[in-house]
């Protein structure tokens, strides 16, 4: 339970990939966690860690989908930034 209240970045940021016309983005979030992070996880930790690799996996897989999803978003927002710039400096005003 220690990074669980991070799950809340997911399914807003999903939500803003999509929204912007960028689904395949926002599917991509949706299954981090549950699929790409938690699954490798519960089967690859337990053969170092035992038991406790099953344990450690949630918390793990939270973070992780946490950071892919800052980083997006991040990287988006950039993205956008330069096209909003490049806009302005060619003379395109709305």
């Amino acid at each position: 339970m220690f990074f669980t209240w991070l799950n809340f970045l997911q399914p807003i940021t999903a939500n803003f990939f999509t929204a912007i016309g960028k689904p395949k983005k926002g599917v991509f979030l949706s299954l981090t966690r549950q699929l790409i992070y938690i699954l490798p996880l519960i089967i690859i930790l337990p053969m170092r860690f035992g038991l406790m690799g099953i344990l450690y996996s949630a918390p793990i897989a939270d973070l992780l989908a946490a950071v892919t999803t800052v980083l997006m978003v991040w990287a988006e927002l950039r993205g956008m930034k330069r096209l909003e710039q490049a806009e302005n400096s060619a003379g395109i005003i709305d």
